[in-house]
């Protein structure tokens, strides 16, 4: 018997025979039944936005946890310094918006537009920018434990000293973006594309970068202690003074502790 959903009386029922469901699509599907977005109402916690065009709006400091911002469009918005934690922006336009200051903790940003974004010093512990498109964007200074990049687009993007320790940019596309002194503790890059992307003075200690590709990629005074590099390609990447302490290099081999600049 096949995994099926349906409706009942403004209920979700779900069959399975075991097999994984997205839980979250599920979500999506009684929320968007059974509550209708209300444009006219003003921002506030829980208030639902869905497919509203609110581009340009100052929301700043204000106590948006938990709005329902799917689809909408929200262009150069100033959300700085607000509360937005546990926020749904699934599919949302916020090219150009700021979020400086602001707390995102366990927020929802999967499939956002967020082009030139600004997450300057933003709190975002778990959330999720899956599939995301964040060219060019600035997260400086932000806390991103725990924040799931699956796939998404970071091409020139600024992540200058932000916390990213167990961050995931599995298969997400970064080339020339910047991480100068970030903390990467334990994040995985796996089958990720960064391309002279810049990790100077980083700490990638128990890093996973699996089959990334690395080509022209800074790592000068790069902390890559116990870090994998499995089937990575490191072509033209320049590891001037980076620490390679039991460091796993692209053919397996494993560094020398007291390693630096060179796996030996």
């Amino acid at each position: 018997m096949k995994n099926s959903l349906f409706l009942k009386n403004s209920r979700l029922f779900v069959l399975t025979t075991g097999k994984k469901i997205c839980l979250y699509a599920a979500f999506l599907l009684v929320f968007s039944t059974t509550v209708q977005a209300n444009c006219e109402l003003p921002a506030g916690e829980g208030v639902n936005w869905s497919g509203c065009d609110k581009s340009g709006v100052d929301l700043r400091g204000m106590n948006l946890k938990g709005m329902i911002l799917t689809r909408a469009v929200l262009k150069g918005t100033n959300f700085a310094s607000a509360d937005l934690r546990h926020a749904d922006f699934y599919g949302a336009d916020i090219e150009g918006a700021v979020f400086d200051g602001a707390n995102m903790s366990n927020s929802k940003l999967v499939a956002a537009n967020g082009k030139q974004a600004s997450f300057n010093a933003t709190r975002m512990d778990n959330a999720s920018f899956s599939r995301a498109r964040l060219e060019q964007a600035n997260f400086q200074s932000a806390r991103l434990t725990a924040c799931q990049f699956y796939e998404a687009r970071l091409m020139g993007s600024r992540f200058d000293s932000a916390d990213m320790s167990k961050a995931s940019l599995e298969r997400a596309d970064a080339s020339r973006a910047s991480f100068v002194q970030t903390v990467m503790q334990h994040a995985k890059l796996v089958e990720g594309d960064f391309t002279a992307a810049d990790f100077q003075q980083a700490d990638l200690t128990r890093a996973k970068l699996d089959k990334a590709v690395l080509q022209d990629v800074s790592f000068v005074q790069t902390d890559l202690t116990k870090a994998s590099l499995r089937e990575a390609d490191i072509d033209g990447a320049d590891f001037a003074d980076a620490i390679l302490n039991d460091t796993i290099w692209p053919n397996y081999k494993i560094c020398r502790a007291g390693s630096v600049g060179r796996c030996n």
